[in-house]
C-alpha cells in the first residue's frame, strides 16, 4: 500500500513539474509529449511535393540557396505560394514582428519586453489596423486580393503543419502560431518605420539646450552644418523663395513655439565611471529614460547607385543597392522570385519580379521586374515630433482658448510569468497619443501612426514598363519616407524621394507648445519636388545624406546622416572615365572599406600620436583586418565622440553629428562648452591618450598586437540572442563610414542584401547577395549558408526561369485544387522517396 501511495504521490509531483511554469524555461511538459516535442523537429524534407491548395496549379521551385520560385496563374495564386514559404520559412520571426507592434510581446517572453509592449500600445494600432485595412482593400481591390491570397497561403501552411514542421523557437516560448491577417501587413511597415523614422530628439533637444545654454548648444547643434560637408542628392535642386514660403506656411499658424527651460522629462543618476586617462571635468547628471543613441546608431543608412550606359563598356544601365540595418537571424530579408505564367504561349500578360522582400508581405521591395530595377535608401527626415500640453488637473487640456475634455483610455498588457496584467492611462489628443512624463503631459506626433497605402505603391512598381511608370508607382508610398534609385531597359535612370516630410516653419528641434490646432505641422508629400531623371552627370546615387543644398533641407531635419558615404560613391564614379565602368566596378563600391573621414583627420592625428605615427605614416584610409593604423584611427574616433559627450554635460548622449564634430577638432582652436572655452590641442590629446589607454586595457600592451580584426569584429544573433543560433564574432573590415558598412563594437549593422542589375532590352542580369540564409529555421541548410557569400563579396546570379520544371530545382512543393471526392477535404500530401541524384546547383558568380 505504502508503494503504491508512493507511486501515486510520485505521478502527481512528475505531473506538477511538467505543467508548472518554471521561470525562464519553456513548458517542459512539450519535450515528453511526442505530440508536440520539439524532438520531433525534422528538417529533412523530401525533395519534391504535392499538395492541394486553395489557388489550384501553383508551382514553386527551390534552387541550391532556398530561393523560391514560385510560377502561377494569376497575381493571386503566386501571392498565396508566396505566403506559404513565407510561413514555412520565416514564421517565427512573423510572429514576433507582429507580436511586437501590437504591444504583445511580454505574455511570450516575460518582463524583458514590457517597456516595447507599452510603447506601441499607446497607438492602437489593433484597432487602425482593421480599418485601414478596409479603406485600402476598396480603393485597390486588385492589391487586395494579391493581399488576401497571401494571407490565405499563410494560414494553410499553418494549419497544415505536422508536429515536426512547428519552429523550434515556438517550441521554447510555449507558443502557437496565431492566425494571420491582411492588416498585417501595415503592423510590418509601422515596425519597420520605428526603425527607420522614430526618434525623441525633440526631447533631448529642450533638456540639452537648457543644460548648455543657447550659444553652446548651436555651436554643436546648428540646424545646417558647414557647406563643405554637404553633398547632395539633388545638385540640380531649386526652389523660388515664393514657393518655399508657401511650403512653411501653416494655415492659421503665425509661429511655432518651443518649450523653454527643463521638462524635467528624464530623472537624474548617478554618472557613469570616468573614461581612463582624462583629465576632463564632467558634471554629475545622466538621464536613464532616454533612448539614448550612440555615435554608433549613426552614419549606418544604406547606399544606392545608377550609372547610365554612357559610363559602361558594355552600353548599358546598371543598379546597385545595399541596405543597412542589423544582422540577425533569421536576415531580414527574403529573396524571391514570382513569376505570373502567360494565359497562352506568346501571350503578353504573364508578368515576373524578382528581387528581395520582407516576410509578412508578398511584395518585391528592393528588386527588378522585366523592364525596370528599383532599390532605395532611408531619407532620414524628422518624423517624430513631441508637444506639451497644458491641463488644468481636471481631465481637461487647453487647445484654441477652450478646455477641451482629455479622451484616455487604459491598457491591460499580461505579462508572462505575472499574475495581474500591467495597467497604463494614455490619452487621445489632437496632436496624438498623449503620455505623462515626470508631471508632464506629453503628445506624440509620428509618420508611423498616419495610414498609409504602401502596399499599393510596390503592386504598381513591379508592373511598371518604365521609369515614368515607377514614378507613378511610388506617389502611394509615404513611409518611411526613402530615396528610391530606378533604372529601366530604355537606358533611363533616376531617383525620386518618395514621402510624407513635416516641414516646420522653425527648423529648431525641441519639445512644441500643443496650445492650438493650427501647431500640429501637417505630412506634406515630396514626391513632386525631389526626383532626378537622366542627369547629365551620368549617375544617381544616395547615402543618406542631404536631398538639396537649400534652406528648405533644414525646415525638413535638421539631422542627416554624413555626406561621407556619398562623396565617396560619387568620387569613385567620376573618377571612371565614359565608358570604362563594369560589374567588377560595381562590386568594388560594394564591398569598398575605405573611410573618406580619414583625410580630414590624419594631419591632426599624424601630430598627435607621438610613438605611434609610425603605424598611420602612409596608410590609406583603408579598414582592413589585418593592419593597426585602423585600430588606431577607429578607436580615436569613438573617444573623440564620447568625450565630447561627457563636454557637453547632459548624459543623454545626445551627440552632435559626428562628421561635424570631428570638423570642429580640426578647423576650431576652441571649443566652446557650457562654462567656458576651451583650447583644442590639449582636448584633442586628452582624447588620444584615453583611446591610446582603451586599447591597452583590451587588446594588450604591445601595439603591434592590435591588428583592426582584434579591435573589429562581426556577431550575427538569433533575433531571440539563443548562442546556440547564433554565430561566434569574427573579424570583418570596415566601419560606419565606409560603403561596406559595419558599425557598432562588435558590429552587428551592415548591409543585409546587394544587387547589381543591369537592366536591357533582351532581359535583366542581375547578381543578388543575402546576409545570412534564406530560413529562419535552425535546422535547414539555408539558416546561415550564404554569410561567407556576404563577407567575401560572392554574388548569385539571379536567373529568371520562365516555366516550372522539375528537373530545373533542388526541391519542389506543386499545388493543386483540393479533391471533392472520397473522403473529407483535407489536404492531403503527395511526397517522393528521398534519395536520388539532385539537380546541379546554380553557379556562383565573384
Amino acid at each position: 500500500m505504502r508503494t503504491r501511495l508512493l507511486l501515486l504521490l510520485a505521478s502527481v509531483l512528475w505531473c506538477w513539474a511538467l505543467y508548472h511554469p518554471w521561470p525562464g524555461l519553456p513548458p517542459v511538459h512539450r519535450f515528453f509529449h511526442w505530440a508536440s516535442s520539439p524532438l520531433r523537429i525534422n528538417g529533412d524534407e523530401p525533395p519534391h511535393r504535392e499538395i492541394e491548395g486553395a489557388y489550384g496549379d501553383v508551382q514553386i521551385g527551390l534552387d541550391s540557396l532556398g530561393v523560391p520560385h514560385v510560377f502561377g496563374p494569376s497575381a493571386e495564386a503566386v501571392a498565396y505560394g508566396v505566403g506559404w514559404m513565407h510561413a514555412r520559412d520565416r514564421l517565427f520571426q512573423m510572429e514576433l514582428m507582429t507580436r511586437v507592434v501590437l504591444g504583445r510581446l511580454s505574455e511570450v517572453v516575460g518582463p524583458v519586453a514590457l517597456e516595447s509592449d507599452l510603447f506601441w500600445r499607446k497607438f492602437e494600432f489593433h484597432r487602425k489596423g482593421p480599418s485601414w485595412w478596409d479603406r485600402y482593400a476598396q480603393e485597390e481591390p486588385a492589391m487586395a486580393t494579391e493581399i488576401t491570397a497571401y494571407t490565405r497561403g499563410i494560414n494553410d501552411y499553418i494549419a497544415s503543419m505536422r508536429p515536426g514542421d512547428l519552429p523550434l523557437e515556438f517550441h521554447l516560448l510555449g507558443l502557437d502560431p496565431s492566425p494571420w491577417r491582411e492588416e498585417n501587413l501595415f503592423y510590418l511597415l509601422r515596425y519597420m518605420s520605428h526603425i527607420l523614422s522614430y526618434n525623441e530628439d525633440d526631447l533631448k533637444a529642450t533638456e540639452m539646450r537648457f543644460v548648455l545654454g543657447d550659444s553652446c548648444y548651436n555651436f554643436w547643434y546648428p540646424t545646417r552644418i558647414d557647406a563643405n560637408l554637404r553633398h547632395p542628392i539633388y545638385p540640380e535642386f531649386s526652389l523660388s523663395n515664393e514657393a518655399l514660403q508657401g511650403l512653411l506656411k501653416v494655415p492659421g499658424l503665425d509661429q511655432e513655439i518651443l518649450v523653454e527651460g527643463t521638462t524635467r522629462v528624464f530623472d537624474y543618476r548617478k554618472p557613469a565611471p570616468l573614461s581612463p586617462v582624462s583629465a576632463i571635468q564632467r558634471t554629475t547628471h545622466r538621464y536613464p529614460n532616454a533612448r539614448v543613441k550612440t555615435p554608433d546608431d549613426y552614419g549606418l543608412g544604406s547606399n544606392n547607385w545608377a550609372v547610365s550606359g554612357r559610363k559602361t563598356r558594355n552600353g548599358r544601365n546598371y543598379l546597385c543597392n545595399d541596405t543597412h540595418l542589423k544582422l540577425a537571424f533569421p536576415s531580414t530579408w527574403y529573396e524571391i522570385h514570382k513569376e505570373v505564367t502567360p494565359s497562352a504561349p506568346g501571350a503578353d500578360d504573364g508578368t515576373w519580379s524578382r528581387g528581395f522582400g520582407v516576410a509578412g508581405s508578398p511584395f518585391v521591395i528592393s528588386g527588378f521586374n522585366r523592364h525596370v530595377a528599383w532599390g532605395m535608401t532611408n531619407a532620414t527626415w524628422d518624423l517624430t515630433d513631441f508637444y506639451l500640453l497644458q491641463t488644468d488637473g481636471k481631465g481637461n487640456y487647453l487647445l484654441d482658448g477652450v478646455w477641451e475634455p482629455l479622451d484616455s483610455f487604459e491598457v491591460q498588457v499580461k505579462v508572462r510569468g505575472q499574475d495581474e496584467p500591467v495597467l497604463k492611462k494614455y490619452y487621445r489628443t489632437w496632436f496624438g497619443p498623449a503620455d505623462t512624463a515626470s508631471g508632464n503631459l506629453l503628445a506624440l506626433r509620428w509618420i508611423g501612426e498616419q495610414p498609409g497605402n504602401e502596399g499599393a505603391a510596390f503592386h504598381y512598381l513591379e508592373r511598371s514598363r518604365t521609369i515614368q511608370d515607377a514614378f507613378g508607382a511610388l506617389k502611394h508610398f509615404r513611409q518611411p519616407p526613402q530615396n528610391i534609385v530606378l533604372a529601366d531597359q530604355d537606358g533611363q535612370i533616376g531617383m525620386m524621394t518618395a514621402g510624407a516630410a513635416l516641414i516646420h516653419p522653425n527648423p529648431q528641434r525641441g519639445i512644441r507648445m500643443g496650445q492650438q490646432r493650427s501647431a500640429r505641422i501637417p505630412f506634406t508629400d515630396m514626391h513632386n519636388y525631389y526626383r532626378r531623371l537622366n542627369p547629365a552627370t551620368g549617375y544617381v546615387a544616395s547615402a543618406n545624406q542631404e536631398q538639396v543644398d537649400h534652406p528648405l533641407a533644414a525646415h525638413i531635419s535638421t539631422r542627416y546622416e554624413s555626406s561621407t558615404r556619398g562623396q565617396r560613391i560619387s568620387a569613385l564614379i567620376e573618377s571612371m572615365p565614359d565608358g570604362s565602368m563594369d560589374e567588377s566596378h560595381l562590386r568594388a563600391l560594394h564591398m569598398d572599406v575605405h573611410d573618406g573621414e580619414w583625410n580630414l583627420l590624419r594631419p591632426l592625428l599624424e601630430q598627435i600620436a607621438g610613438p605611434y605615427a609610425a603605424y598611420l605614416r602612409g596608410w590609406d584610409g583603408v579598414l582592413d583586418t589585418a593592419r593597426v593604423a585602423p585600430t588606431l584611427y577607429n578607436s580615436f574616433r569613438r573617444t573623440a565622440m564620447d568625450l565630447i559627450g561627457n563636454q557637453l554635460d547632459s548624459g543623454l548622449r545626445w551627440l552632435p553629428v559626428e562628421t561635424y564634430a570631428l570638423h570642429l577638432l580640426v578647423t576650431r582652436d576652441r571649443l566652446l562648452t557650457p562654462r567656458r572655452w576651451i583650447p583644442t590641442r590639449p582636448f584633442v590629446q586628452a582624447v588620444w591618450d584615453s583611446s591610446i589607454q582603451r586599447l591597452r586595457l583590451s587588446l594588450g600592451s604591445d601595439p603591434k598586437t592590435w591588428v583592426y580584426g582584434r579591435y573589429h569584429r562581426t556577431l550575427i544573433q538569433h533575433v531571440l540572442q539563443i548562442p546556440a543560433l547564433s554565430l561566434e564574432s569574427f573579424a570583418s573590415p570596415g566601419n560606419n563610414r565606409t560603403l561596406s558598412v559595419a558599425g557598432r563594437l562588435p558590429s552587428n549593422h551592415s548591409a543585409s542584401m546587394r544587387t547589381l542589375i543591369q537592366p536591357g532590352a533582351e532581359g535583366p542580369v542581375s547578381r543578388l547577395m543575402l546576409t545570412g540564409g534564406q530560413s529562419g529555421r535552425f535546422d535547414s541548410p539555408h539558416y546561415r549558408d550564404q554569410v561567407n557569400h556576404w563577407l567575401h563579396g560572392v554574388y548569385h546570379t539571379a536567373r529568371r526561369y520562365r516555366r516550372f520544371s522539375k528537373e530545373d530545382f533542388v526541391s519542389t512543393v506543386q499545388f493543386r485544387l483540393p479533391r471533392l471526392i472520397g473522403g473529407p477535404n483535407a489536404p492531403r500530401i503527395k511526397e517522393s522517396p528521398k534519395g536520388g541524384s539532385l539537380p546541379k546547383a546554380p553557379s556562383q558568380t565573384r
